[in-house]
């Protein structure tokens, strides 16, 4: 698969991408690192994003750490104007998800999406040192 190259696309930001990486993995290390891995990726991916409307998140599926981090962007980018998360999720789930945005997002609804296997999360696991 060819990789995109386009000077509109975030392909400059190697070094700090490569130490938001490391804090990544540092996490698995250390529980009270935590917060500020999170904190300083955050800063990290909003300073290389720069103005560009497009940031594309991969991960290794079943990681904590980008679904954390994804979670902390749209936070900070939707305080200052609309945005669009796509999530990738498996075809089977459509259906389900259009349930639940049809009914106008009701309690029950969003109950009745998070029961499927697909949506049940384990238990998060603590790092330890």
């Amino acid at each position: 698969m060819p990789i995109l190259r386009h000077r509109d696309v975030i392909t400059s930001a190697m070094q700090p991408l490569k130490r938001l990486a490391i804090g990544v993995a540092l996490c698995a290390m250390s529980t009270a690192s935590a917060a500020d891995w999170r904190q300083d990726a955050a800063d990290t991916l909003l300073q290389a994003a720069g103005g560009h409307r497009l940031v594309v998140l991969g991960e290794m599926h079943g990681t904590r750490e980008i679904p954390l981090l994804a979670g902390d962007l749209v936070e900070r980018w939707s305080a200052a104007s609309p945005l669009l998360l796509a999530l990738e999720i498996p075809a089977g789930e459509h259906a389900a998800i259009r349930g639940a945005v049809v009914s106008g997002g009701s309690d029950a609804a969003i109950e009745a999406l998070r029961a499927r296997p697909w949506w049940r999360v384990a238990a998060a696991r603590t790092c330890s040192p």
